[in-house]
């Protein structure tokens, strides 16, 4: 039987692949401050994620065991699976669904036979699932695409994309008023851990405000203020989105919005909102709120 061969590595997945690695973006390990995730922080989003690999070792690239403890499959989801390792998750997909900053697309999925609860190991050029192999060796980083300068007043574009999606209950919209009004601490108050989906939405709005301050040259740490309330495939996708990662379908509208492309930000949001049950519909609310509030930043937000 053919082993299944890992094709591509988003950005945040690479980085929990190799964790002793040092270097320019987007391989620089980036942990709020005090380290990871607190693992007793895990419970607090089970959401049918699964314990059992917890009692194994997480081996790091260079045969040593890594600070964070074991690594198990946590969520099987449509075409994929979330993996637990320690305060970072990864993303495991088939071949043919949008890349992401946690993903890695693997080719020939399916043989692994993925169920919650299989313990994983990460060794050198390999990522082993319940006793299986996935080779990494030929893996190629992916990097996504970068926005440009924004041309223009974005908020026109950001508005009229708006339009054309459902609109946010109250309580998420009161931590968008936040957000929009430069209170960055209050509106992270509000929205970690907000809402459904697998990732919350208030998380993903995080997200997709933090992707926006990110390329307008704010750099937020926000996941400092939300370990421990943010679901923990939340977290992680706010720790890339804080770097300006996000799904390649978000950044690509991230980048319309910016250059005041009004045609092709409308033409990409059956993609984005695409992405899972409700995360694409709410990055789209943090993009939209960062274009609105011109990543107005005051006293109130970390810097």
């Amino acid at each position: 039987m053919t082993t299944p061969t890992a094709l591509f590595a988003g950005p945040g997945a690479y980085r929990t692949l190799h964790p002793n690695l040092t270097g320019s973006d987007p391989f620089t390990p980036h942990r709020p401050l005090g380290g990871q995730t607190p693992l007793s922080s895990r419970g607090a989003f089970s959401l049918q994620m699964g314990t059992r690999g917890g009692e194994n070792a997480l081996l790091n690239v260079k045969g040593g065991l890594t600070p964070f403890g074991g690594g198990w499959v946590e969520v099987v989801v449509s075409g994929g699976a979330y993996l637990a390792l320690g305060g970072d998750r990864l993303l495991v997909s088939g071949v043919g669904v949008p890349m992401g900053p946690v993903t890695l697309m693997v080719d020939r999925l399916e043989g692994l036979g993925l169920e919650v609860g299989m313990p994983v190991l990460v060794e050198t050029e390999a990522l082993v699932v319940g006793g299986q192999r996935v080779s990494t060796g030929r893996m190629r980083p992916w990097r996504g695409s970068r926005p440009g300068a924004v041309r223009g007043d974005p908020r026109p574009v950001a508005e009229a994309v708006l339009r054309r999606i459902a609109a946010p209950d109250t309580a998420i919209r009161k931590g968008l008023e936040a957000l929009a009004a430069g209170d960055v601490r209050r509106g992270a108050r509000l929205l970690a851990g907000l809402g459904r989906g697998l990732t919350p939405e208030g998380d993903d709005v995080l997200a997709g405000h933090a992707a926006w301050c990110h390329a307008a040259g704010a750099r937020l740490r926000v996941s400092e203020l939300v370990a421990g309330r943010a679901s923990p495939i939340g977290l992680a996708y706010l720790r890339c989105a804080e770097r300006g990662e996000l799904f390649a379908p978000a950044a690509a509208l991230l980048a319309a919005i910016r250059g005041g492309e009004h045609e092709r930000a409308l033409s990409l949001l059956p993609a984005v909102r695409a992405l899972g049950a409700s995360s694409g519909t709410a990055l789209v609310w943090g993009i939209a709120a960062g274009a609105v509030s011109s990543t107005t930043v005051d006293e109130h937000s970390p810097s």
